[in-house]
């Protein structure tokens, strides 16, 4: 999902006659690093749920921002929502894995989240490549939507309770 954020966003931004794809990225890293430290606090005393489910929509609201952009603001604010979306849904994540593999296991555990994750990347992109190739970008993004979504009641699945851990 991050994936084709990240390497179609650009060049749906350019079907659309928007310009400011820079400040997209540039506000989404802002986003990132501003929300990292409130979405540590929150996983530390609530749990991944109140973490994740808000990320999660957030990123749905992104998508759905970049889908609909039509102005160049637009478009920066879809890339603030990405930006928090994903500087709470990544390290929340990943703290959560180090946490349910304890410490005997936690080099491992770092191991397998990251190559995960980039399979994932890469995978995501070229699938959606594809997806792209063969419908158009605004129908790709609209896959996304729905992958958001789903992540969505995933989060709901998952324990919501903070680990006694």
């Amino acid at each position: 999902m991050m994936s084709g954020i990240m390497a179609f966003t650009s060049v749906y931004a350019k079907q659309q006659n928007l310009t400011t794809v820079a400040w997209f990225f540039f506000a989404a890293a802002i986003a990132g690093v501003v929300i990292r430290p409130f979405s540590g606090r929150i996983f530390d005393f609530k749990g991944p749920f109140l973490v994740l489910l808000p990320a999660s929509l957030g990123l749905l609201v992104s998508i759905f921002l970049i889908i609909y952009s039509k102005t160049n603001l637009m478009l920066i604010i879809a890339g603030v929502f990405y930006g928090a979306a994903d500087g709470a849904i990544f390290p929340t994540i990943q703290a959560w894995v180090l946490k349910k593999a304890g410490i005997a296991k936690r080099e491992v555990a770092t191991s397998m989240f990251l190559n995960c994750y980039d399979f994932g990347m890469g995978i995501g992109a070229s699938i959606l490549g594809k997806v792209a190739d063969l419908t158009s970008y605004r129908f790709m993004f609209i896959v996304l939507a729905f992958i958001a979504a789903f992540y969505i009641l995933l989060c709901f699945y998952f324990p919501r309770k903070k680990s006694t851990r």
